[in-house]
């Protein structure tokens, strides 16, 4: 799978000159791209035994060379950057992961100021228009208000295990006024279906680096019973695009 992923990256001439994408919509192919091939490698890293050196300099060298990663289009690749984030987690590159929340949470967030990323579900097309809205008479999208992505960045801001960073995080977060959405899995019969998951809303996250810093992270360390600590967890998270486990989910690194 590394070497398919490759392959794509470095005949993919959009990557090295995104000028050469055609077409009206082109400009978004490129974060597209970049996200997608970030996903695949971190998901291969995650599903390693153990430390991966040449992936992980894959991993490393593509996030230093490209920029499409910074501005993820929607809620739907919420898990894309939550799989780069752990995998970065898992080879130690703490300060490349900070890099990856800091420069998403500065897109995220001016985003968020105007009318924000389109929700987890949307379309191609949902995606394009809610961002080109603001600019476009003819379209008129609304203003989202609730976000899984501003949850994923708050989770692996906490993971960093670095105070002063979430708090920093949290605030710009807090600032864009942002909620926070969240989706529960909570028993080793649902994690595979639909029906049983449901979602919380938390507008009040804390700006503080504490334990318990959202209303969903209560619930997950209250009610959660999963008790499955296997990696095709990581392969639910990257099929179903709605499931994360943040309380545990460090276990399986």
């Amino acid at each position: 799978m590394i070497e398919d992923v490759q392959a794509i990256y470095k005949n993919d001439q959009t990557l090295t000159n995104p000028a050469s994408a055609t077409g009206l919509l082109a400009i978004f192919k490129y974060p597209k791209i970049c996200l997608h091939t970030l996903e695949l490698l971190s998901l291969a890293n995650l599903l390693s035994d153990g430390s991966d050196t040449k992936l992980n300099l894959i991993v490393v060298g593509v996030i230093e060379k490209e920029r499409g990663w910074e501005r993820p289009l929607s809620d739907n690749y919420a898990m894309s950057i939550a799989l780069i984030g752990l995998s970065l987690i898992k080879s130690a590159e703490i300060t490349l992961l900070k890099k990856l929340i800091n420069n998403i949470t500065i897109w995220f967030c001016d985003r968020s100021c105007n009318i924000g990323l389109a929700s987890i579900g949307a379309s191609e097309d949902e995606e394009f228009e809610q961002l080109l809205s603001e600019h476009l008479d003819g379209l008129k999208c609304q203003k989202t208000k609730s976000s899984f992505l501003a949850s994923i960045l708050l989770d692996l801001a906490y993971l960093a295990n670095d105070i002063t960073f979430y708090e920093a995080i949290a605030n710009e977060l807090r600032a864009s006024s942002v909620i926070t959405e969240r989706y529960h899995v909570l028993n080793d019969d649902d994690i595979y279906e639909y029906k049983g998951i449901y979602n919380s809303f938390d507008p009040e996250y804390s700006r503080k680096c504490v334990e318990v810093y959202s209303r969903g992270i209560a619930i997950e360390k209250e009610s959660n019973t999963i008790t499955s600590r296997s990696p095709v967890l990581f392969f639910l998270m990257f099929l179903l695009r709605d499931r994360f486990f943040p309380t545990f989910i460090c276990e399986l690194l």
